[in-house]
């Protein structure tokens, strides 16, 4: 097997990082100009096309969802599945165009902080169920003789009846004549 090696050259790593950091800073600049630019032509003339171009020259890039999500908040933007598309907005009125335009220069797509990030979610029903249905696959193939390891088997009856009461909607409560709600 072979592995891929990069070389660096240590003494130049330094001074090739600064160039990276300057000549991003420079594309960061260039995207917020042109992004000012699809603004103001989506605020005053409806024309949305500059934006679109803006975020198909992007490409996939991480940074794209930022830019568009800086469009929708100080433009006429929209999204449709994930296209932009013309919105039209009652706060972006010809008197307040500019206004609009100075806030999105003061917060530039890269520092316009409205970015969702991914959440851990976890869905501990569906994990209860998973779990029932290997212990369904298992008894099934110990049943066509093969060997079958299950451990912890004696939790699985306690997870059947934990899944059916999650499934089960909630009573309400019942009131007597005698005791009030019980």
């Amino acid at each position: 097997m072979s592995k891929i090696v990069f070389a660096v050259n240590k003494e130049n790593s330094a001074t090739k990082l600064q160039i990276i950091r300057v000549a991003l800073s420079q594309v960061a600049d260039e995207i917020h100009e042109y992004g000012m630019f699809a603004l103001q032509q989506a605020n005053e003339h409806n024309n949305i096309t500059y934006g679109k171009m803006l975020i198909e020259a992007l490409g996939k890039k991480a940074d794209v969802k930022r830019v568009e999500k800086w469009l929708l908040a100080f433009g006429k933007f929209g999204m449709k599945g994930n296209e932009l598309v013309f919105r039209d907005r009652k706060d972006i009125q010809a008197e307040k165009i500019d206004a609009m335009l100075e806030k999105a220069n003061a917060m530039p797509w890269y520092d316009y902080s409205d970015v969702e990030h991914a959440t851990f979610k976890v869905d501990v029903l569906s994990i209860l169920k998973g779990a029932l249905a290997k212990e369904k696959k298992a008894a099934q193939l110990q049943a066509e003789g093969k060997e079958v390891e299950v451990k912890h088997a004696n939790l699985f009856a306690d997870i059947a009846a934990l899944v059916a009461k999650m499934e089960t909607p909630a009573q309400p409560p019942v009131a007597t004549p005698d005791h009030g709600t019980v």
